[in-house]
């Protein structure tokens, strides 16, 4: 894509103009948005949700155009653009002989986190992710994301996974806050004030394959940079007692939310299905 050639000063341009036809002209999604963060922040006045509405919009522009920019971001800049903190916690648990499922949100940039994590460390790493339904851009978001040496595994090929999982640690990458379809194989737990169903892949996958589990936690100082810092749920998967690493990760992902509200994804109607709670289903959270 030729706009992946301009500097990011030049798209982050291209953003502010984004941002005005996105919110202002289009409003996009911006019933869905306000919705959501009304429903999460019930104690906010109409006035601090849409505060935090703005800077979403802002942000959710620039992460079109830093995705455009990932095609041809350079090593030194995303570097400088991405810090990781801890990052030896994830080495250590890999000579231990532990494979690691990383967990995080769509908080921040999370193709970037990707991309950094690849050139960071000494192990592969696997990015689970949606196929698209367009072979095209599907291949463009692989070729995007596989940059550095990440290697993106559809969630329809989890079984050659297990297979490269079962010959040497690796890491694996876990985007844990998409609706479930399957509500009766989910975890239910309060969510930002809301009933919320969560997938369990990761509980399943790291106690079937005793994997070490760590919460990435995302954070946005200033425009066009993130902070990512790691945090071990647990190296012991089996001892944990069924439904506490789900619930963990979310309310992780949680105070993620809390702590910087306006990076998280709210575009997405989250709680569409929070009305098909099972009866018999006891709510931990």
């Amino acid at each position: 894509m030729l706009l992946s050639f301009l500097s990011m000063k030049s798209l982050y341009a291209i953003s502010d103009v984004l941002y005005f036809f996105t919110y202002h002209i289009f409003t996009y999604r911006r019933a869905v948005v306000r919705k959501n963060m009304a429903m999460s922040f019930p104690h906010y006045s109409n006035l601090q949700i849409q505060s935090i509405e703005k800077k979403f919009y802002r942000h959710f522009c620039d992460l079109i155009v830093e995705s455009i920019k990932a095609h041809r971001i350079s090593e030194e800049e995303l570097k400088e653009r991405v810090q990781l903190k801890n990052v030896e916690l994830l080495e250590n648990l890999i000579v231990s002989g532990k494979s690691l499922a990383g967990v995080l949100g769509h908080m921040g940039n999370w193709e970037w986190a990707v991309l950094r994590m690849a050139q960071s460390v000494s192990f592969p790493v696997h990015a689970l992710y949606q196929a698209s339904s367009s072979k095209r851009f599907d291949r463009w978001m692989k070729t995007n994301r596989s940059r550095f040496g990440a290697h993106l595994v559809a969630t329809t090929e989890i079984k050659s996974l297990i297979r490269i999982l079962e010959q040497r640690p690796i890491g694996i990458g876990f985007l844990a806050d998409q609706t479930p379809v399957h509500v009766k194989k989910a975890h239910w737990t309060y969510f930002l004030k809301q009933t919320t169903p969560v997938y369990t892949g990761v509980e399943k996958m790291a106690m079937q394959h005793h994997l070490a589990v760590v919460y990435l936690t995302v954070t946005k100082p200033t425009r066009g940079h993130y902070h990512i810092a790691f945090d071990l749920i647990t190296d012991r998967p089996n001892q944990m007692a069924p439904g506490d690493i789900t619930e963990i990760h979310t309310k992780m992902l949680e105070a993620n939310i809390i702590q910087q509200p306006e990076i998280w994804l709210w575009t997405h109607r989250r709680w569409k299905r929070s009305h098909l709670k099972p009866n018999n289903v006891e709510i931990k959270g």
